[in-house]
């Protein structure tokens, strides 16, 4: 048994082109998150995501965004040598994990200052981190409500 020793993350958000006018939130932005955790405690080690956004891409919804992201998850390796070893012991087929490589495209819908509609399609390689699996294609609808 071991207690947790770090844990770090990094967020950066970063517009890339000028407002069109003063108060405008119209443009193109890029993000990157990144977490890391400490290997003797965490399954899942590290996760680093990126991707591309644009607010207003329509002059009649300046506050929609339309976007592309991708992100990788990495299983800790130790998790991966532990279940190599039950495999050989005869306890499996158990899946040998590594990582889990994702990518989205979304449209975000601001219908009015308290409701987002956020409808999305995303495309998961080796699902679970797992080599074996087959890769899925999920269609998704998020729903946001401030109060």
């Amino acid at each position: 048994m071991h207690n947790g020793q770090y844990g770090a993350y990094v967020n950066f958000l970063q517009r890339l082109t000028p407002p069109s006018f003063a108060g405008s939130k119209r443009g193109v932005s890029v993000f990157f998150n990144a977490t890391f955790a400490d290997r003797q405690t965490a399954t899942l080690d590290n996760q680093i995501a990126a991707g591309v956004f644009y607010t207003g891409p329509f002059a009649l919804r300046p506050a929609d965004e339309i976007g592309f992201a991708v992100g990788r998850t990495h299983v800790n390796s130790r998790i991966a040598g532990v279940e190599n070893q039950q495999n050989a012991a005869g306890v499996g087929p158990i899946g040998v994990q590594s990582s889990e490589y994702a990518a989205e495209i979304f449209y975000s819908v601001h219908a009015a200052n308290w409701l987002e509609l956020r409808p999305n399609i995303q495309y998961v390689h080796q699902p679970g981190g797992i080599a074996q699996k087959t890769d899925d294609v999920i269609i998704g609808l998020r729903l946001s409500v401030n109060f």
